[in-house]
This record gives C-alpha cells, sequence and structure tokens, in this order.
C-alpha cells in the first residue's frame, strides 16, 4: 500500500492535496428547468455576452429539464425571446456560467 497508510498507492492524490478546479469536478449537478428564464453570470471580466452587437440577449433557457454540469441552452433576452442567431440549436453552456432564474417561461413552453 501506499506510503499514506490510507490505503491509496502512493502517486495517487490525497483528499487533501485536491485543488480547486478538481474539486469543482467533484460537485453535485445543478438542476435546471426549461420553464424558467436564468441570467448569465457576470463575474467581473467574464461577462457572458455571446453577441456584442445585440447584448441584451444575455440569458439562457435549458433545453431540457434535469440536472446537469454542462447542459443545451438558448440564448435569450430577459423576455425569453431567442437570439435569432442562435435559434437553430442550443448552445452547450457550463452550469458555472448559469445565474438564478429571472423569470417563468411556462407560458411560452406550455405552446410546443
Amino acid at each position: 500500500m501506499g506510503a499514506s497508510g490510507a490505503g491509496l498507492p502512493a502517486a495517487m492524490p490525497q483528499p487533501s492535496s485536491l485543488t480547486n478546479e478538481s474539486a469543482n469536478f467533484m460537485k453535485q449537478p445543478r438542476f435546471l428547468s426549461r420553464f424558467l428564464i436564468y441570467k448569465g453570470v457576470e463575474c467581473g471580466s467574464c461577462n457572458f455576452i455571446y453577441d456584442e452587437d445585440a447584448p441584451e440577449y444575455d440569458c439562457f433557457i435549458p433545453v431540457s429539464s434535469g440536472r446537469f454540469h454542462v447542459t443545451d441552452c438558448w440564448i435569450c433576452n430577459e423576455h425569453g425571446e431567442i437570439h435569432p442567431g442562435y435559434a437553430v440549436a442550443g448552445v452547450p453552456v457550463n452550469c458555472d456560467d448559469i445565474g438564478e432564474p429571472i423569470a417563468d417561461n411556462s407560458a411560452l413552453t406550455d405552446a410546443e
């Protein structure tokens, strides 16, 4: 067994040696609903604007509901209007880049 005595080979990283980055991969998936509109996360230098010519499209609607680390989303404005340049297919988005829900989208999705 390893030198740590924990039953792991010496080459294996010990839990106390995990970095923040590797700890992020171990987070639980986040639940997102396709019936809600979520604001994109702004964190100083990382403002998630997909189109600098149309910055009002800074929100997301998940394509489907469920628990995710990364999921496809529609790029939209705060009213749920899908960006015309991204209307063909959802865009893969890291759930860390999706903020809190800002509006109910169920009236728009009930028509599907």
